[in-house]
């Protein structure tokens, strides 16, 4: 705004310089004096004047060009000029003692400024230029004072009638729009640099600039009116001088006390108004939950509230005017005068950790810490709000801690755990779920998790499942522990127990999930069974052994037993003579007969025994025969025909010597486990038994 009235002043001073020149031009002098008969304004002045407005424009852009600032100074240097040779000239030609030197000093067409009307250029064109820094305002605002105090002198010639200070050709006249042109080019740069210098302290939105404001129009115009007054009171009926200097000091005095008691009493009531706004702040910052303070660019405090005396265990007298260095240790303030002053020199807030001896150890505060600026940006002071925090710190590290050991546990885990998100991404993915599941942590995560670790048939109960609980909050599977089918990475699946959690919060639900690989258990389970299985069919056969006496009556029920319950697809009992070095078929099972007359064996029916097989299980071996088709075996090649590809042959001994053979035969290759060729050899054993007894 201030800039604005600055370019009006500008504007105004351009319009009577045109209107001067208009004068020159057109032939009309009283354009150029505005009274007939008085001093026109010169071509000369109204160059000068129209060079030194160009330059003050120059002062109010906000923006800077480099072609502007060297016109600025290529303009006031012409300007400059003009006004030293102008002096060298007054004081060449005695124009100090009165006389006017050479008239056209510029030549006829220019003519020549005043002395006075070249000295005030002098000071314009040095204003101009000056740098924008904080000293060299200081000399400009100096450099305007005084080109206004010498144009008040006219100012006063013309107000007052007085000719020799105006009119009359000596070295402060000035034609009245030269005078009227540099009142408004001195008060338009005093707009144009408002925040320097003295204008600073008048332009202020403080108490000072107010009261500046307030008194400096009365100071400055309350004596000319008076003066004029006595002045036009003297014309109209004259009196002596000392009578009317009586009057004039009366009257000043008593028109400067008006105005200084109308200062003081607004200075009264702004004070009690900054007072009451200082006790409102100092209430606002005893009530708060923080510590609160202020303190000035030199590091004295000038303010504390009721929290910080109450937490470092000081009283506020002891406080207000002391700096940190006085309060706290070396290391301490050193900490916390780095902050105030990285504060104040920036210009901008700034947040960070402090640490403060209280009685109790070290406490961790959070520091905000702000300039204060007055209303022209400058920083007088630095507030800070610090928060202890050390529960905080201390209940984060715990938690930290806490959360480590969990991690530890988890990562040690034998079991996978899997947390998903609401939408089913996987979130988390410990070392033994790699290990399980075939997928590293990296590719895991992010992934969905029914199509990392579910089978196909799953996946859409899952995610409806999902899908429910996020809606009504029930869960079927939650805090369960299921047996299910997963999938490794490589598409194999295989049985594993599942228990599901839900962890998170009600606007961010997750879940968690403990999968353990039950594989291992799974066959265990399987081998129990049939190990359970055949301890029971193996009591069966000892059952049938005690309740028939006789081999022909045992052996049958024997063998129904394991067409049955072993299961096999062929049996059959043979006794041995070892004389002849044959074995004779005896007993075939009821389910093996399609079969046995399919291969050619009957009751009755001779093997020949010198064959590798059938001598070593005469001998006392149990011969395991996985696939026949790959034997020369001339007894088991008809098996082999009719796909029974797996043969056992269980010796039947008594005593030192084999009593007969128990040949057991399924399809398909390698059918026989260990646990049934034990078995077999335990029926064996049993049926020997039933041999002996007969």
């Amino acid at each position: 705004m201030l800039k604005t009235a600055s370019r009006f002043g500008v504007l105004a001073i351009t319009v009577i310089c045109g209107i001067a020149f208009a004068g020159w031009a057109l032939g009309i002098p009283v354009l150029a004096s505005v009274v007939p008969g008085w001093p026109r304004m010169a071509l000369i002045v109204i160059l000068c004047f129209l060079l030194c407005a160009g330059a003050l424009f120059e002062q109010t852009l906000t923006v800077r060009h480099r072609s502007l600032l060297l016109a600025r100074i290529a303009a006031t240097a012409i300007v400059a000029a003009v006004g030293i040779y102008t002096l060298i000239d007054v004081v060449a030609t005695g124009g100090l003692n009165g006389s006017f030197g050479n008239v056209n000093l510029f030549g006829p067409g220019l003519g020549r400024p005043s002395a006075a009307s070249a000295f005030n250029f002098l000071l314009a064109a040095i204003a101009l230029m000056l740098p924008r820094s904080e000293s060299a305002g200081r000399l400009y605002s100096a450099l305007i004072a005084l080109g206004l105090c010498i144009t008040a002198f006219d100012f006063v010639g013309y107000a007052y009638g007085i000719a020799a200070l105006s009119r009359a050709p000596t070295i402060s006249t000035m034609s009245l729009p030269t005078m009227v042109c540099f009142i408004l080019f001195f008060t338009a740069a005093l707009l144009a640099r408002p925040k320097t210098g003295w204008p600073a302290i008048i332009f202020a939105h403080n108490s000072g600039g107010v009261a500046a404001r307030r008194l400096l129009p009365t100071v400055m115009v309350l004596p000319f009116i008076l003066n004029g007054i006595v002045l036009l009171a003297y014309h109209s009926s004259p009196f002596e001088a000392p009578f009317g200097f009586a009057i004039l000091a009366v009257a000043t005095s008593a028109g400067m006390a008006i105005a200084i008691v109308i200062i003081a009493n607004w200075l009264a009531r702004h004070q009690e108004e900054r007072q009451r706004s200082q006790e409102l702040l100092q209430a606002i910052a005893d009530n708060s939950m923080a510590v609160v303070y202020v303190k000035d660019l030199a590091g004295r405090y000038l303010m504390v509230n009721r929290l910080y005396l109450d937490t470092f265990r000081v009283e506020r007298a002891a406080v207000i005017g002391k700096t940190d260095y006085d309060v706290f240790s070396k290391y301490e303030a050193d900490s916390f005068r780095a902050m105030d002053q990285h504060v104040a020199r920036s210009g901008q807030a700034m947040t960070g950790e402090e640490i403060a001896t209280q009685a109790d150890g070290f406490h961790t505060f959070v520091s905000l810490k702000a300039p204060l600026q007055d209303a022209e940006g400058r920083t007088y002071a630095v507030f800070g709000i610090s928060t202890d925090v050390t529960d905080r710190k201390r209940n984060e590290k715990a938690l930290a801690a806490s959360e480590e050991r969990t991690r530890s546990i988890v990562e040690m885990s034998l079991d996978a755990v899997i947390s998903i998100d609401r939408t089913g991404a996987i979130t988390g993915w410990n070392n033994q779920a790699e290990k399980i599941f075939g997928w590293t942590q990296a590719e895991a995560v992010g992934r969905p998790v029914e199509e990392t670790i579910m089978p196909w048939r799953f996946r859409d109960a899952h995610k409806r499942g999902l899908a429910r609980y996020l809606t009504t909050g029930r869960a079927q599977v939650l805090g369960k522990r299921l047996e299910l089918t997963a999938l490794h990475r490589d598409g194999r699946e295989f049985p594993v127990e599942l228990s599901i959690n839900a962890t998170g919060s009600a606007d961010a639900p997750a879940f968690g999930a403990f999968v353990r690989d039950i594989t291992e258990r799974k066959s265990a389970d399987i081998r129990l069974k049939g190990q359970l299985e055949r301890l029971a069919l193996l009591e069966n056969i000892t059952h049938a052994v005690a309740q028939h006496r006789q081999a022909p009556e045992t052996f049958p029920a024997i063998l129904r037993i394991l067409e049955e319950q072993l299961p096999a697809d062929f049996v059959c009992a043979c006794s041995c003579n070892p004389a002849r070095s044959e074995i004779v078929v005896d007993h075939i099972g009821a389910g093996s007969a399609p079969l046995a007359h399919a291969l050619g064996i009957g009751g009755g029916t001779v093997i020949p025994a010198g064959e590798a097989s059938l001598a070593r299980c005469t001998g006392g071996e149990l011969v395991y025969e996985p696939d026949i088709t790959e034997t020369s075996f001339a007894f088991a090649r008809p098996f082999g025909a009719q796909g029974l590809r797996s043969l056992v042959f269980a010796p039947l001994m008594a005593g030192t010597g084999a009593v007969g053979v128990l040949v057991v035969a399924r399809q398909g290759g390698d059918a026989f486990s260990g646990a049934d060729r034990e078995f077999l050899g335990q029926v064996g054993a049993r049926m020997a038994l039933a041999v002996r007894r007969a």
